[in-house]
């Protein structure tokens, strides 16, 4: 039976690696331990703009909800929602999108209601009382 040189040369190599590893002391460990912790970082920001990317699909998906003017972020798996709204049930929805698509995580909402002629989405109208009594 022939064993491969690569067969025989990796579990070597194996055994010497983890030897010197271990021989290394608490620098090796602190370097593997750093390593580790810039990984999990990396895995929760990944994570945390996938939440992002799937609530802004959320917002704008919904038919009813013009979102334009608020923004999403993610810090930690917690949704934060600024921004400024027109009323308090555009306010309601957008915390309501935004709790069904991300299940069972905190949404927090830092939005402002603005309310007036300069945030409404329709003028009102305005009667002029001569023009009302000649017809």
């Amino acid at each position: 039976m022939r064993i491969s040189l690569t067969k025989r040369i990796l579990p070597i190599a194996g055994v010497l690696g983890f030897v010197a590893i271990g021989s290394l002391g608490p620098t090796a460990r602190a370097v593997d331990q750093t390593a580790t912790m810039m990984a999990a970082q990396s895995s929760a920001a990944l994570a945390d703009e996938r939440l992002r990317a799937r609530v802004t699909r959320a917002l704008g998906a919904d038919p009813y909800f013009y979102g334009a003017h608020v923004t999403v972020s993610v810090h930690n798996g917690v949704v934060e929602l600024d921004g400024v709204l027109p009323s308090e049930l555009d306010l309601l929805s957008a915390v309501r999108i935004a709790s069904k698509s991300v299940g069972r995580r905190r949404v927090q909402d830092h939005i402002s209601i603005e309310l007036g002629e300069r945030n409404a989405r329709w003028k009102p109208l305005t009667l002029n009382s001569a023009s009302a009594v000649e017809r």
